[in-house]
């Protein structure tokens, strides 16, 4: 628990000095210098502030990267690894039919020089944080304002629980500049790298369309946002009832075969991520006004923003539009097909620095503590909502997952943890799995208990906890 506070109390610090304090201090003294928008070169050169903020990127990165058995994923990532092959025996064939996927090939290379699946969690996340990082020092004036909104709605879901999603929103976030300048090619370049981490990024590929000077009139156009939400509702549903029931006849293409193509293990992916999340209307208002509210609200003061110095130029507040109007889509389309959750936490990071910068320079203080406000009561139902979504257990809470913290140096393991992992892989195929006290999980070498079990061990024929 300690490493997250330590965190907390230094982004709170950051928040309070170096983004409400000090830049009203400095503009006294420069009054030709802005509070808020784009930051210059000179104020990108190392102080005491930046030093600050990259030593904190540094600690996410180690936290998440240096994990051990933390998070829902991660236990399923470590039995791919145990069951990849060594580098000298991966094939086509293993790549199609172990565990892993193609992500067996980077489970190989860690395996086959002597490190553990820490080395992938490490770059996955070193990925992520480091492009985070240059991302908000370049885009916003409120480093700490952007950390504290990240932790608070993405840094959980990207690091601990979709280990290569995360890898790929990275590799994302590294493109925004192309798509900014409309260097089209640079960006599918990094696209189709983010792809080699998860292929569902590859359903973005039509962003670039959105920023070309052709498209102007339809993105600056007050009724961009419903259309865009429309237009990707119809695509959506299309998508499930067409394209979906046809895949079927792929079946029997010798390309696909030697693939290990399944057809029918498609239909059922599909039909999980097309499927709606199942809400009745007060957990509809709960999801709009958690993740939609703010998107919308940034992207009409974005819209309504005359001044493009703010975003650096014309061109880069345009895309910033872009993004939080299809931000927003998203999340409203989320309640009736669930795969735009998944393609929302792409573009949440993106989005990130827009929301400070919105929330700096509106002059009335009346209307600053709102601004505030809103954002906090946000932040709190994300957290809330994360922290009470027991839909996935009905004994245990989904933080339970992520504290205690143990890391790969000590290996320390938490008995709850395993037996709501596995009992939460047994709910899903809808099997039976044991009390709390009957859970038995055999020690690996190197490992002890954070918290031993409560009434003892007792081995369960059939029951035991993964290795």
């Amino acid at each position: 628990m300690w490493p997250y506070l330590i965190i907390g109390m230094g982004v709170l610090w950051g928040i309070y000095w170096y983004d409400l304090r000090l830049p009203r201090l400095t503009s006294e003294q420069h009054p030709d210098r802005p509070l808020y928008g784009i930051p210059d070169r000179a104020e990108r050169q190392i102080t005491p502030r930046l030093a600050l903020f990259w030593a904190i990127i540094g600690a996410l990165i180690l936290i998440s990267g240096l994990r051990f058995r933390v998070g829902i994923d991660t236990m399923s990532h470590q039995e791919c690894f145990r069951q990849a092959p060594m580098l000298s025996e991966i094939s086509l064939d293993a790549i199609g039919r172990r565990a892993g996927g193609r992500h067996a090939i980077l489970y190989s290379i860690s395996k086959s020089i002597g490190c553990g699946i820490w080395l992938v969690q490490f770059v996955c996340t070193l990925i992520l944080n480091l492009a985070f990082g240059r991302f908000i020092v370049r885009y916003s004036r409120r480093w700490f304002t952007c950390l504290g909104i990240y932790l608070c709605v993405s840094y959980i879901f990207l690091n601990f629980e979709v280990m290569y999603q995360g890898a790929a929103t990275g590799l994302l976030i590294w493109s925004f500049d192309d798509l900014c300048q409309r260097r089209y090619r640079r960006f599918y370049l990094k696209l189709l790298g983010a792809a080699c981490f998860h292929l569902s990024i590859l359903s973005l590929a039509w962003l670039p369309l959105l920023t070309c000077r052709r498209m102007r009139k339809l993105t600056d156009s007050p009724l961009f946002l419903p259309m865009l939400t429309a237009a990707l509702l119809a695509l959506g549903f299309g998508v499930k009832y067409l394209l979906v029931g046809q895949i079927h006849h792929l079946d029997g293409i010798p390309l696909f075969d030697t693939l290990h193509f399944n057809s029918a293990g498609i239909q059922e992916g599909f039909a999980d991520h097309l499927s709606g999340l199942g809400l009745n209307w007060k957990g509809i208002i709960r999801r709009l006004l958690i993740y939609a509210a703010i998107p919308i609200a940034t992207y009409i003061a974005v819209t309504r923003s005359q001044n493009d110095a703010d975003f650096g130029d014309a061109d880069t507040r345009r895309a910033f539009r872009i993004i939080l109007a299809t931000l927003a889509a998203f999340e409203i389309l989320a309640i009736w097909l669930s795969v735009f959750v998944r393609l929302g936490f792409y573009l949440l990071p993106l989005a990130i620095p827009a929301i400070a910068n919105t929330l700096s320079p509106i002059r009335s203080r009346t209307k600053r503590i709102c601004w505030w406000a809103t954002t906090a009561a946000a932040s709190f139902l994300v957290l809330y909502h994360f922290n009470s979504a027991t839909r996935l257990t009905r004994q245990g809470h989904l933080y339970e997952f992520y504290i205690p913290y143990a890391s790969w140096i000590d290996k320390g393991l938490s008995h709850h943890r395993e037996w709501l992992n596995y009992s939460l892989m047994c709910a899903q195929h809808d099997d039976p799995y044991p009390a709390e006290h009957e859970f038995y999980y055999d020690l690996d070498p190197g490992t002890h208990y954070i918290d031993p079990p409560i009434g003892g061990q007792h081995l369960i024929p059939g029951c035991q906890g993964t290795k």
